[in-house]
């Protein structure tokens, strides 16, 4: 086991690591993550995901992606109502499906991110210290949580409280028709 200091730590290697670990100019930084990759949710990317110039410069790579398909809007069904959402026109070049399975690999290899393989066992916020299977790393200034649901640093330190179980289901439909009675009735 080795030791190891620094200044930021970052767990989890998603698309909210990866951009902090890019964007964080800091030489004295590591961005851990077990298996990058494995865990996902979602694949849609918004327009908003892109207005930073280091960001919009992926599009182009993006939509080479075999997942890429232009997203248009979105639509909530619920039990009792339905909910359209148009993408407005400023906006439509940058929203697309694409699968996260492709796009953070794509954002690691052209940012030449560097990613720890390593698998939190505890943390100590007192101490400053996040103990993983491969050593001690001591950190001067911030342990940030980038591991999405995962959350590990809260579940570390026994500070979340499950509020009830949620659940979500998506899918995604090809439009080759407009037949609005169908539609009703579907819904």
């Amino acid at each position: 086991m080795t030791d190891r200091t620094l200044d930021y730590l970052i767990i989890g290697a998603g698309m909210a690591g990866t951009q902090l670990d890019h964007f964080l100019k800091s030489d004295s930084k590591a961005l851990l993550d077990p298996e990058p990759g494995s865990y996902k949710i979602g694949e849609s990317i918004i327009p908003e995901h892109y207005h930073h110039p280091e960001l919009r410069a992926l599009i182009p790579e993006v939509k080479k992606l075999p997942s890429y398909s232009p997203k248009w809007g979105s639509m909530f069904i619920a039990p009792d109502s339905v909910a359209s959402f148009p993408l407005p026109p400023h906006g439509a070049e940058v929203a697309m499906h694409a699968s996260r399975h492709e796009v953070e690999p794509l954002m690691h290899k052209i940012w030449g991110t560097k990613i720890e393989k390593e698998r939190v066992r505890s943390v100590d916020m007192d101490a400053k210290t996040v103990t993983t299977d491969k050593g001690v790393w001591k950190v001067n200034k911030q342990i940030i949580d980038c591991s999405g649901p995962a959350m590990v640093v809260a579940r570390q330190v026994d500070e979340i409280t499950e509020l009830w179980p949620v659940w979500a289901r998506w899918s995604y439909f090809d439009i080759t028709a407009i037949d609005n009675a169908a539609f009703d009735k579907w819904v």
